[in-house]
């Protein structure tokens, strides 16, 4: 049966295509209420590679072209002519996938798609099927290279970066300049596993992980974070489970339901609670101090303090665990520095 629908697009005809878990592609044309199933045919090589669908995507530049990406390799099916292309994961070939088990598509510019897999990223050429990979290794530098090999989700911001969403955090990737950005939850996403990823009208990002929804706006960099008090389905969201409105409006999937809401009615607390010390040690042993001291909003330390550790709390007690905090020590640091979720910081050779 075709019960377990992993993903859908609508094309320029009006034609519904559904990817399932196990049953193939299911063409459905409403006006007919007719549906076609598609499924893989051992005795036709050209035919889909596998039943399981993972992900689809019509391409931009061929309206009569769907992409399928499956459990055994990328498959290309020309719509009008029932024609299809495949292309898969082959050891001996160094230009080809990372792997077969295709995740996630994104449209890469003229004649590429980005395509996410469980090994790693690719950037395919449509007509030959060579890839650059993007595929982590143990030696390889923090912030050189895609975070995680197992990519959920992609997304093609509006100023040519790519996100993408792994098992190991949120990456921003500029392939003209070869330079990657990783954020994860010491920097405010709320879960390290990211699973879907849309970007609204005003360039901020929207990011569903296994911990909750988070918002990442662009300037300055900074996430937002929402949880079950906020109204979601729930704290974990499904897969590629996310898709925009005409009208501007975002969806997010997950095991108990969906989130439909509007970025542009959501926003931000005004009232900033304010912060107190709440505990304050030196070299790891607390030192008591008076309830003036921990009301003040100084503490006096010197070069000769050592490590010094500060604990503090946002008096706002409506719903605590939403509360983030930064800090900056001056003129050490230039930005902000989160340390969700947690409320203290340590300091050494002040």
């Amino acid at each position: 049966t075709g019960r377990v629908v992993t993903s859908i697009v609508r094309d320029g005809r009006g034609v519904i295509w559904l990817g399932t878990e196990s049953a193939g592609l299911i063409e459905f044309d409403p006006r007919t209420g007719l549906a076609v199933r598609h499924r893989r045919d051992p005795k036709a090589p050209d035919s889909l590679s596998h039943n399981r669908i993972n992900a689809l995507w019509l391409d931009r530049e061929r309206p009569d072209l769907l992409w399928v990406g499956t459990q055994r390799g990328l498959n290309g099916l020309e719509t009008r002519t029932r024609k299809w292309t495949s292309f898969r994961y082959d050891p001996q070939n160094a230009d080809g996938l990372s792997s077969n088990i295709i995740t996630a598509i994104e449209e890469a510019g003229p004649g590429f798609l980005w395509v996410g897999t469980t090994s790693g990223l690719n950037r395919l050429a449509k007509a030959t099927g060579r890839c650059e990979a993007f595929v982590r290794r143990f030696e390889d530098p923090p912030g050189t290279n895609i975070s995680n090999n197992t990519v959920n989700c992609l997304c093609a911001g509006r100023d040519g970066r790519l996100w993408i969403g792994t098992d190991g955090g949120l990456n921003r990737f500029d392939r003209a300049l070869g330079r990657w950005k990783i954020y994860a939850e010491k920097d405010g996403l709320a879960g390290a596993v990211v699973r879907g990823i849309l970007e609204d009208s005003t360039g901020s990002l929207w990011v569903s992980t296994n911990r909750g929804l988070s918002r990442l706006d662009p300037a300055p960099e900074r996430f937002t974070s929402f949880g079950l008090r906020d109204g979601l389905q729930g704290l974990s969201f499904n897969r590629a489970a996310c898709a925009g409105g005409a009208d501007g409006s975002m969806y997010f999937g997950g095991a108990n339901g969906f989130n439909a809401f509007d970025p542009a009615d959501i926003r931000k607390d005004p009232f900033v609670p304010p912060v107190v010390w709440t505990a304050f040690y030196r070299n790891n042993e607390e030192v008591k101090l008076s309830g003036t001291a921990l009301a003040r909003r100084e503490l006096p330390l010197t070069y000769k303090s050592g490590l010094v550790t500060l604990e503090f709390a946002a008096l706002d007690f409506a719903a605590a665990e939403l509360n983030s905090f930064a800090y900056r020590l001056e003129p050490r640091d230039n930005e902000w520095i989160s340390i969700v979720p947690d409320h203290r910081v340590s300091l050494y050779d002040l």
